[in-house]
């Protein structure tokens, strides 16, 4: 007569796919939980590594903001203790990426951003006849994006260029840097406008919508 009966290490096998979709879901909803609250796939690894027992999307809420403004501030600090500041102002993108490749180690991630914002402003230095300051400014303003900070310098060289050959303006002029700040400002009314008016809703679809 066959016996109906299985081992202990039968059911615990039979446990085991249950157990993997429970923690699948689990992650899911810890996945999604963390997209509502602004935070990335990247963000959440980091948390994982550090959270103990402790929610990983709560650990990022309590802890996630101050390690990217610590980055930011010791990379700054080193840069201004040199005599020639050659990192200025980190974007939160930099700090955030730094933090994601050294597994939120701070300091790790500080070395990171220093090395990098060093070779971004050395390479933009020899693209082009900018200072220092305006390299900086421009990588701080562009999330670190050496092509866009690029695109911007050159673009403002161009407008200097082009105020300095009028008349009566001279590089270290007054009159030339309200120049430049007036036109930046109409640039800005002009894209601020082109906005609008791209985000103006089309009168039939608004009468469309009132038939409802």
């Amino acid at each position: 007569k066959q016996k109906f009966h299985r081992s202990l290490d039968d059911l615990k096998s039979d446990k085991v796919p249950d157990v993997i979709h429970t923690q699948e879901l689990q992650f899911f909803h810890t996945v999604k939980e963390a997209e509502r609250c602004g935070f990335s796939l990247e963000d959440l690894h980091v948390a994982y590594l550090h959270c103990g027992r402790e929610n990983p999307v709560i650990w990022l809420e309590d802890n996630w903001s101050s390690m990217i403004k610590n980055v930011i501030a010791l990379a700054a600090k080193y840069g201004e203790d040199n005599e020639e500041n050659d990192v200025g102002t980190l974007s939160k993108s930099e700090a955030k990426e730094a933090l994601h490749i050294h597994r939120g180690d701070i300091w790790d991630a500080v070395t990171e951003c220093i090395e990098n914002r060093q070779r971004k402003i050395l390479e933009l230095t020899v693209s082009g006849n900018f200072t220092q300051k305006q390299i900086s400014d421009a990588l701080a303003h562009i999330e670190g994006n050496v092509e866009l900070a690029y695109a911007d310098l050159f673009r403002a060289s161009n407008k200097r260029h082009k105020f300095i050959l009028s008349p009566g303006l001279s590089e270290d002029s007054e009159d030339l840097n309200l120049s430049l700040q007036i036109e930046e400002a109409g640039d800005a009314s002009a894209a601020s406008k082109r906005g609008r008016l791209n985000a103006s809703p089309d009168p039939r679809t608004e009468k469309k919508k009132s038939d409802f």
